[in-house]
């Protein structure tokens, strides 16, 4: 394996995705807190037994001069 590259197997699990939107390239401040609010509202809680959450950022989105961008924050959860 070269270095600084590792793999990591998920385990299957239930996620909650927020995918946020806005003029600016900086939309991971507050990402965790809006999902978790959405998901509580839908009737779900985090699961943090699996130790990770993921976010995702678009290259062509994120290297291009757009008007919008989105960026997604994916967190395991389950019903409360």
């Amino acid at each position: 394996m070269g270095e600084g590259f590792a793999i990591r197997e998920l385990p299957r699990c239930t996620m909650g995705i927020a995918n946020i939107t806005g003029p600016t390239r900086n939309l991971t401040k507050g990402a965790h807190n809006k999902l978790v609010q959405v998901m509580d509202e839908a009737g779900y809680a985090p699961d943090c037994s699996y130790g990770y959450s993921l976010e995702y950022y678009a290259y062509e989105q994120y290297e291009k001069d757009n008007e919008m961008y989105t960026f997604s924050y994916w967190l395991p959860c389950k019903r409360k």
